[in-house]
């Protein structure tokens, strides 16, 4: 029996991994660290001597490491302080499977290029435009120069049900249920991603013994506007809610690549697993509410 450890079960990648593990029969052991659900345990990525007490407890031979600071904007404003988690933490990791035969399998993001010639493929050079990619490079490359076994897989517009309800879907959805606009820009493309798509693809790749860097993503680069307005379509809300903007009219802190999105055509070639469009993907979504607690909508 394969025994799989998540590190950030109850985040949107890690919690549609720890529930797909354990219905696949996997010894699996899920971690939180802010946000607990039942049945995970407890760690602090940061602690070095309780990641390595994980680790000779429990013998993982396979670890998905999806736990970040994903807030865009708060990680810029904090460079510090999100440095602790989204990039000394996973450092540590790296130290203590260095030399072992565990695999490590770890998120990484399309914020490693600077949106101006996208889609992008695994041999584009990164190129991050803000704090956010910066730290996710800075981990990339401290996995292939350290690790034999590994696994990054570059994941964008990632969309599904989680405890928190933090990402863009969720958010949009509460919004328009509750009468409001959702502003989404038009000028700012991505691959929206369905959790529980992505995280059966990311097994298959990790359990069928696959190395390396892909892209792992939905097939089809959407503008979020055009996102939003599918959401609102599937969940049969009012479309005209979704308002039409440009990315510099939300004054955000942290600048976006555009021209973003990637080319998937590498894990097609190799998967099993069918990468979802966006709109099955949202009915899927729409479809599997009920595994999802009163928590995330």
């Amino acid at each position: 029996m394969i025994r799989e450890l998540v590190i950030g079960a109850s985040g949107l990648v890690g919690s549609h991994l720890y529930r797909i593990a354990r219905r696949s029969g996997s010894a699996v052991v899920g971690t939180y660290w802010s946000h607990p659900l039942p049945g995970l345990r407890f760690l602090d990525i940061r602690e070095s001597d309780a990641v390595e007490r994980l680790l000779e407890e429990f013998d993982p031979e396979v670890i998905y490491l999806p736990a970040a600071r994903p807030n865009v904007d708060w990680v810029e404003e904090h460079p510090a302080e999100s440095r602790l988690v989204n990039v000394e933490g996973p450092l540590q990791l790296i130290r203590l499977l260095r030399g072992s035969r565990r695999k490590l399998v770890y998120y990484s993001s399309d914020y490693v290029f600077d949106g101006e010639a996208g889609p992008y493929d695994e041999s584009d050079v990164p190129h991050p435009i803000n704090e956010y990619g910066r730290q996710k490079l800075a981990v990339e490359r401290a996995i292939q120069e350290n690790l034999d076994l590994w696994l990054i897989l570059r994941v964008t517009v990632v969309y599904g049900w989680e405890q928190e309800g933090k990402n863009f879907a969720q958010r949009a959805l509460r919004v328009l249920r509750a009468g409001g606009t959702v502003k989404a820009p038009t000028d700012q493309l991505g691959n929206p991603t369905y959790a529980s798509n992505l995280a059966e693809a990311s097994r298959e790749l990790a359990l069928r013994g696959f190395v390396g860097l892909f892209h792992l993503a939905g097939p089809e680069r959407v503008s979020r506007y055009e996102f939003a307005r599918e959401l609102a379509r599937v969940f049969e809300l009012n479309e005209e809610r979704v308002l039409p903007v440009k990315t510099s009219e939300l004054n955000q802190k942290a600048k976006r690549p555009l021209n973003a999105g990637m080319v998937v055509t590498k894990a097609q070639a190799v998967l099993n697993v069918r990468l979802l469009g966006y709109k099955e993907g949202l009915s899927q979504m729409k479809s599997e509410v009920l595994y999802c607690d009163d928590g995330c909508a």
